[in-house]
Order: structure tokens, then C-alpha cells, then sequence
């Protein structure tokens, strides 16, 4: 499809002018949400460039959770298996890194423009005046309520700012992202990088570390890197390589789906060992932005840890009962999140038909016995354990199981329709576009009405004693809710000593072993009288057989009930619903005694917000590592007579070490319920004072010139009116 440009540049006057009015009016409504409406154009603005090169490369995005073995695919996919990008050693090393082709390698470094660098301080300036604003709450009730607070929490002095800090959750993403950036910034020099780029040669990996790793130098300063490589293998492509889904620092998050909007393909990188779990799916839906990414690619990873799971000696069999399984299980939470009916449009383009799967160590091996080079010690374990588990194993099979030609395959077909994709991306460019201004606009348009309805229906006087009420209210409520969170507590801690003893009980339930017994007839000849006369004599020998597969399924089993057992107990640990309806029940009913009417839908969005930021852990647990103990132990698969003990005893202490484990995350998933519960007992109140006054407080500055503001609210709800109709007919 051919874009027409001049519609696109119309649209874009059109919409600058809208950004000058809004700019205008500022004071009237929240700044995120102007913020939200340049970012809707500058996407728009950039795939308009990528739309305009007609000889562009496909762009593909690889995402997954952290530790999915990103960098080890495409080492095996672009380097043949060498390990030329390296493993971050934690996520916060991971960088954002786009892989093109170069006949002279190098890395590019670009660093943030100022218009980006701008809209990251302002954002960094909003965390503050959150922040601050919570935080003079918190002095003024401290000061009120000194004695009480002094009793309950052993302080004769209140939190500094950034102790306090510490307990404060903006929940605001952007706001959060910037903050940190502008935090890492210790030297105002690094900005005058701004707008540029640096190019490194040589030892490049090492020399990135001061751009992109955790305390480098350049690191807040960095957009992303480039690396360019002298590979055929990348000639028709510019690949994306994320740093994974619940990246643990939030700007470079927020970057990254700047980027996926950018890419025609993405390739969903999912662990077999919890391969596309709901969790997983949800994840990966709500970070692949709506727009843009029109083809997507599942691949289940380390597949040799997976088919090892499988109860048989048959490779072949091992081979189809494990995709089969991940098959089911993806399709099954496909259909389970879709029924939820949020991200449809992203979710439709996922299929289990076309899921791949890979080893990247197994295509490691194939390349390595091909070329006669020493394994490393982890592909010798995985090499010995195939060969150990499987009777029929061969060496071929690791070319099969590294799957890598398949994903090429793929890729392939993808290029043969380049020319379909990227149209098909254009097509929809700016009805989406303009579906996306449309809806910041009538969030604007919502808040504008509801501030001037407020304005009009009361004085400044009004607004002080509304303001002065919700904070007399909430003061009488603080000793209730403090009783409610201390309850939690003790509830919680209750539950967990509850919970620790059916743990064991449960595991006297995976400890049988089958044992098969043969019996096999010997015989021995004896001689007497010089060896004249020979006797024979016939005796039976008994032979005890145990199959590690018993074991390998107890520790499965037992590992999965205790999984399930504990996040469905988990719930009642602490349960936030019920929680979280008990502070509510609190909260409305102080402000049912009151004077003045208040209403309830006012009083429960801001208190929903505060709810929310009280989370529950999700505890998981990885068994992989046990398995592999016992098939370490028992190459063969089974034991034998004496070694039977052998077998018993290590059962027992994986399956021992299992439940230290689980125990040990459960009292750590605890200890953090508890620290968020002492944290918010301490701000609770003042956090819905904050929530409740802060628009009070907005509305009191303009009441003092009520009629003018009333007159400015109603023009720019006109002007919005307007400007809605003309996008609508655009």
C-alpha cells in the first residue's frame, strides 16, 4: 500500500496544533496525560520514517523473561553457536541491543536526544512532586498524631525525606523509569552527549561494559546500542535483542516496547521448564504493543531439559510426548487468557501450530562433534545424560533437538513476504494512530468535566472545610486501620505455621520406590575322592532392580503439590480481597458519619489506587536441578541390589532439600508481606489524604478566581469537543 503523505502530514499539523492547546491549558488537567498524547505522535512520526525506506530491512524484536536464553539463541542462530554475545550476569546487566550487518564490525552507542532527555526530567519532576507532596502529609499527621505514632512504632522523630522514600510507590511507570535515569546521572557533563553517538572498535564487549552495564559511566545517558557485524546471516535483517520481559530496571523497560513498535516480527522466547504458562502469556501480551508487530514467532527453549523429563528410555517416544505436552499446555493457556478478553489483537497472532522449539546447547554439541572441538562441562553433562537416559540415543539427534535450521526456515519464509508485512504494518498506521489520540483526548475531556462540575457546585471556603473534613475523617479512622494491618500480620504468620507442617506431611506420600525382584538359577560343581565323583549343585540368586524414573516422578509430583499447594494457600495467607474490603469498610463508614456528603465512588477510586500498590508474591520453584542430581547418580537409569539404599537415601535428601527450599521462599514471601504491611500501616492514612485532598487543593487555587477558571473550563471542553470531531472525520 502507498502512504499518502500529504494526508500524514495534515494529520501531523493537525496535531500539533491540538499539542498547543493542550499545552495551553495545562493547568486544567493532569500533565501525564499530555505527555501520553506527544508520545502517541512520535510513534507515529518515527514509523513514518521507517515507512519511507523502501529498501528497509525487516526488523525483528526477541523477547522473553529474563533467563529464557536469549543470548544463547542467537549466538546459535547469527554465530553459528560461538559465544560472541555475552550472558548477562544479572538483569541488570542485560542491554537493549540492535544487531545489524557491517563488513567492519563495530558498536555504536546513540545516546538520548534532548527533546528525550527533556520529557525524562519532566516525568522525574512529577516523581517529586508526588513524592513530596505524600511526604508533607506525612509530617503534618506526624506532628498530629506524634504521641500515638511514638507508642506504636518506638520513633521520637519523624522519617527524612528519603527514608521515607524508601516506603513511597509512585504507581505511575514513566514517573518511576525517569526518576531513575535522573538519579544514575551523577556527572550533569554526561548530557552534553545528548543528540550523539560514539562508535567503539576493537575489544567491543569488553568496552560496552561502560555503557551499558549496571554501574557504567554512560549507562543513564544510553538509548540503546548497535552492534554491526561482518555476518550474512544478519544482511536481511536488524535484529532487536531485549534485555526480557519484567526487566528490573523500568526506563530501559519502557525503551524496550519504544522498540518493539518499531519491529515487523518478534520471536517469543519461553523455557520448556515453564513453557508459555499463563503468567508468561499475560506478560508477554501486555509488553508487545498493539500496533505494529504483525507476525510472532513462539519458540520454546532448552528443550534438552525437557524431553529429559520424560519417563522413558525411548528418545523417539521422549521426543513427541514432550511437544506434544507443551503443545496442549500453550493452547490451554492461550484460550484460558483470551477468555479474558483484554489483548485480543495480540494474542490472535499467537498459535500453537506454529510453536518451534530449541536447544541451543544441544546445537552446540552437533557443531562441536562436527568439528572434533571439546565440549565445555556443561555439554558434556547434557551429552552424557542423553546418552545415559536413552538406549537408542545417537549423536545425530543433537542437530534435531538444537532446532535452529527450523527457526532459519521460518525466518526465510518470513523474508520471502517482506514486501506483505510491511505493507500490511502501513496499512493501519494512522487509523491506530488516531484511535490512540482519541482516547487521551476523551481522558482529558472526562477529568476537565469533572474538576469544573466540582469547581461550580462549591467556594473556597467549602473546599478548605471539605479538605480540613477528609483529613479529621481519615485522622479518626488511622487507629482502626493500624489494627487492621497488625491483624493481617498476625494472621499471616498464623497461616505460614500452618501451612510449614503440611509440607512433610506430604512428602511421606512420594517416598516409594518399585522394585522388581528376579530370581535367577546358578549352579557350581564340587569333586570328591581324588575327583572321581563330581556333584553339582543348584542354588537361586535373587536380584533387586529400581528404576530411577519412580524417583524422578516422585520429586515431580511432590514438587508440584507443594507448588500448587502453597500459592493456592498462599491467597489465605494473606488475603488481599478480604483485606482490602475490611479498609474499605473503615474508610466509608468514617465518612458516612460525617456532615458533609461525600461520594462513595470519589472516595473508592483514590483508596483503590493505595489498595493496589499492596502486592502478594508469586512463589515458583524449579526442579530441574533435583532431576538432574539423580540422573547424575544413576546414569543407567536404574539400581541395583546394594545401590537401592543408595537410590532411597538421595531420594530422601532431594526430596528433603525440596521442602527446605519451599519452606525458606515461603518465609521469605512472608517477611516481604509483612515488611509492605509495616510499610503502609506507617503511610496508609496519609497516602488517602493525598490521594483525596490532592485535587482539593488544585480546585482551591482556582476558586479563588472561580467564574474565570469555570470560564476557562467550559471553553476547553469546547475546544476538545471540537477537536475530538475533527479527528473523528479526519
Amino acid at each position: 500500500m502507498t502512504i499518502n503523505y500529504e494526508e500524514i502530514n495534515n494529520y501531523l499539523n493537525m496535531t500539533r496544533n491540538t499539542e498547543n492547546t493542550l499545552e495551553k491549558h495545562q493547568e486544567l488537567f493532569g500533565a501525564e496525560k499530555l505527555f501520553e498524547f506527544k508520545q502517541i505522535t512520535s510513534a507515529l512520526e518515527h514509523n513514518i520514517k521507517l515507512a519511507e525506506n523502501k529498501s528497509r530491512k525487516l526488523s525483528i524484536g526477541i523477547i522473553g523473561a529474563v533467563k529464557a536464553g536469549k543470548s544463547s539463541f542467537l549466538n546459535a542462530l547469527i554465530f553459528n553457536g560461538e559465544n560472541y554475545l555475552p550472558k548477562a550476569a544479572t538483569p541488570m546487566t542485560a542491554a537493549l541491543t540492535k544487531i545489524t550487518y557491517s563488513d567492519k564490525p563495530k558498536a555504536v552507542v546513540h545516546f538520548y536526544t534532548q527533546d528525550d532527555w527533556n520529557a525524562i526530567q519532566r516525568y522525574s519532576d512529577l516523581y517529586d512532586e508526588g513524592l513530596n507532596k505524600e511526604y508533607s502529609f506525612y509530617l503534618k499527621n506526624f506532628a498530629k498524631n506524634r504521641d500515638k505514632i511514638m507508642f506504636e512504632h518506638s520513633s521520637n522523630k519523624p522519617m527524612s525525606l528519603s527514608e521515607y522514600e524508601l516506603k513511597y510507590n509512585c504507581h505511575n511507570e514513566n514517573q518511576r523509569g525517569a526518576k531513575e535515569l535522573t538519579r544514575m546521572v551523577k556527572d550533569s557533563s554526561l548530557l552534553k552527549k545528548l543528540n550523539g553517538e560514539e562508535e567503539i572498535v576493537g575489544d567491543i564487549i569488553h568496552k560496552l561494559d561502560d555503557y551499558v552495564g549496571a554501574n557504567g559511566h554512560y549507562t543513564p545517558i544510553v538509548s540503546y546500542v548497535e552492534l554491526q557485524v561482518d555476518n550474512p546471516r544478519v544482511k536481511d535483517y536488524e535484529i532487536v535483542d531485549t534485555p526480557g520481559l519484567n526487566d528490573p530496571i523500568v526506563s530501559r523497560g519502557i525503551r524496550t516496547k519504544e522498540f518493539l513498535r518499531s519491529c515487523d516480527v518478534v520471536i517469543l522466547l519461553s523455557p520448556c521448564s515453564q513453557f508459555m504458562d499463563s503468567h508468561t502469556v499475560n506478560l508477554m501480551a501486555n509488553n508487545l504493543p498493539e500496533a505494529g508487530v504483525r507476525e510472532i514467532l513462539v519458540i520454546g527453549s532448552k528443550l534438552d531439559s525437557g524431553i529429559l523429563n520424560e519417563n522413558t528410555n525411548d528418545f523417539g517416544l521422549a521426543w513427541k510426548k514432550a511437544r506434544l505436552s507443551y503443545e496442549t499446555q500453550f493452547d490451554k493457556n492461550l484460550s484460558n487468557v483470551k477468555n479474558e478478553g483484554n489483548n485480543l489483537e495480540i494474542l490472535n497472532k499467537m498459535s500453537a501450530e506454529k510453536v518451534l522449539f530449541i536447544s541451543s546447547t544441544c546445537f552446540s554439541i552437533a557443531r562441536k562433534i562436527r568439528e572434533n572441538i571439546r565440549l565445555d562441562e556443561n555439554e558434556q553433562k547434557v551429552y552424557d545424560n542423553m546418552h545415559g537416559v536413552y538406549r537408542n540415543y545417537d549423536d545425530k539427534y543433537f542437530e534435531l533437538l538444537g532446532g535452529i535450521k527450523q527457526v532459519q526456515r521460518a525466518l526465510n519464509e518470513v523474508q520471502r513476504r517482506r514486501n506483505e508485512i510491511i505493507e500490511g504494518r502501513n496499512t493501519n498506521l494512522l487509523d491506530n494512530t488516531k484511535n490512540n489520540h482519541l482516547r487521551t483526548l476523551e481522558k482529558i475531556l472526562a477529568e476537565t468535566v469533572s474538576s469544573r462540575n466540582k469547581l461550580e457546585t462549591t467556594d473556597v471556603e467549602a473546599l478548605k472545610n471539605r479538605s480540613d473534613n477528609i483529613i479529621d475523617i481519615i485522622d479518626s479512622s488511622r487507629e482502626k486501620l493500624m489494627y487492621i494491618f497488625d491483624l493481617a500480620k498476625i494472621k499471616s504468620d498464623e497461616k505460614i505455621q500452618q501451612i510449614l507442617p503440611q509440607l512433610t506431611i506430604a512428602m511421606s506420600q512420594h517416598q516409594g520406590i518399585s522394585i522388581e525382584t528376579t530370581t535367577e538359577e546358578k549352579h557350581y560343581t564340587t569333586s570328591s575322592w581324588f575327583g572321581l565323583k563330581k556333584e553339582t549343585h543348584f542354588y537361586n540368586v535373587t536380584n533387586n532392580t529400581a528404576n530411577t524414573a519412580r524417583v524422578i516422578d516422585n520429586i515431580k509430583m511432590y514438587s508440584a503439590q507443594c507448588q500448587e499447594f502453597v500459592n493456592v494457600e498462599f491467597k489465605n495467607i494473606f488475603n488481599k480481597a478480604e483485606f482490602s474490603q475490611n479498609i474499605k469498610n473503615v474508610v466509608i463508614n468514617a465518612f458516612g458519619k460525617s456532615q458533609q456528603k461525600f461520594d462513595e465512588d470519589d472516595i473508592l477510586l483514590p483508596l483503590n489506587n493505595v489498595l493496589a500498590k499492596i502486592s502478594i508474591p508469586h512463589i515458583t520453584f524449579d526442579y530441574l536441578p533435583y532431576i538432574d542430581e539423580v540422573k547424575t547418580r544413576f546414569r543407567e537409569g536404574y539400581a541395583r541390589n546394594d545401590e537401592i539404599h543408595q537410590l532411597r537415601n538421595l531420594q530422601s535428601e532431594l526430596l528433603n532439600k525440596i521442602e527446605i527450599e519451599i519452606s525458606e521462599q515461603l518465609v521469605k514471601a512472608l517477611k516481604e508481606i509483612t515488611e509492605t504491611l509495616n510499610t503502609q500501616a506507617v503511610s496508609f492514612a496519609d497516602q488517602i489524604e493525598n490521594e483525596l485532598c490532592g485535587e482539593l487543593e488544585k480546585l482551591q487555587k482556582q476558586a479563588k478566581e472561580k467564574e474565570r477558571y469555570i470560564a476557562e473550563y467550559r471553553k476547553f471542553e469546547q475546544n476538545l469537543r471540537e477537536v475530538k470531531k475533527t479527528y473523528n472525520s479526519f
